[in-house]
Formats: C-alpha cells, sequence, structure tokens
C-alpha cells in the first residue's frame, strides 16, 4: 500500500455506541473515533521511537506510532454479516521532503490475548513512491 490510499479494516466490535442509519438500515459509529495507529519495521527490525516520534502512548509506542487521521466511516460491514468495518487513509509521513527513491517498509497491527498470553501481528507492505512525503526513518 502507499501513503493515503484508503483502506478497509474489518473487527468484530466498535468501541462506543452506535446508531441506526435509516437510509442503510445498518448501525453506524455515532461519535468520533481516533486514528488507527501502526508500528512499521524495515528488513525485519523495529523502527523505534527514536526515530519515529508522533507524540503517542499505548502499546505501539515502544515501535513508534504511525497513525491514520479519523476514519472516513465506521459501522457495521455492508459486505459481511457479524463483521464491523472501518474505511481510513493509510498515514502519510509528515515531512515537507520529497522521496527521490522507492522505498519499503512494514507497517503492523498488533493483538494480544490477555487471558492466553498470546500476541500475533498483521503486517502491511508498505512502499513510499518516487514524490511521495519522505519518511524520516
Amino acid at each position: 500500500m502507499h501513503q493515503g490510499q484508503i483502506i478497509t479494516l474489518w473487527i468484530t466490535s466498535i468501541y462506543g455506541e452506535m446508531q441506526l442509519d435509516t437510509k442503510t438500515g445498518l448501525l453506524t459509529e455515532c461519535c468520533s473515533l481516533n486514528g488507527v495507529n501502526f508500528g512499521v519495521a524495515r528488513l525485519g527490525n523495529d523502527v523505534t521511537t527514536s526515530i519515529v516520534d508522533f507524540g503517542q502512548q499505548g502499546p505501539y509506542a515502544q515501535f513508534g506510532v504511525f497513525q491514520t487521521p479519523p476514519p472516513l466511516w465506521a459501522g457495521e460491514s455492508p459486505q459481511y454479516y457479524g463483521l464491523d468495518q472501518i474505511n481510513v487513509a493509510f498515514p502519510t509521513c509528515v515531512s515537507q521532503t520529497k522521496a527521490t527513491m522507492e522505498a519499503r517498509y512494514d507497517a503492523f497491527m498488533q493483538y494480544t490475548n490477555q487471558s492466553a498470553g498470546q500476541t500475533v501481528r498483521l503486517y502491511l507492505p508498505f512502499l513510499v513512491r518516487v514524490g511521495d512525503p519522505a519518511c524520516p526513518w
């Protein structure tokens, strides 16, 4: 994926209040959601917070945080019964400098099952194209 690309995330529940959209018949998020956080890795190594600093705290702080803007839409998935959907624009690097050569990274989401003590990551290939805002990593 690339900076600014629209991505869809499916989850089993959206935290917060939902309300019925009378036009679609679907439950949609009524309250504002925060952006979605991704950690960043390159060549199999996590990018550290000393290199990536978006002023974020929480489970991704140890990896650095790459955060999307607030979701474009969130609610019941119209395609998959029982799943909720969040549509977001993939994060954009905060830089006035434009990339002069292609760079490849992995953005990741990390999930921990507290009762089982298991942690898994979902990696998404991330490409910085020539002319995109350069990532300072």
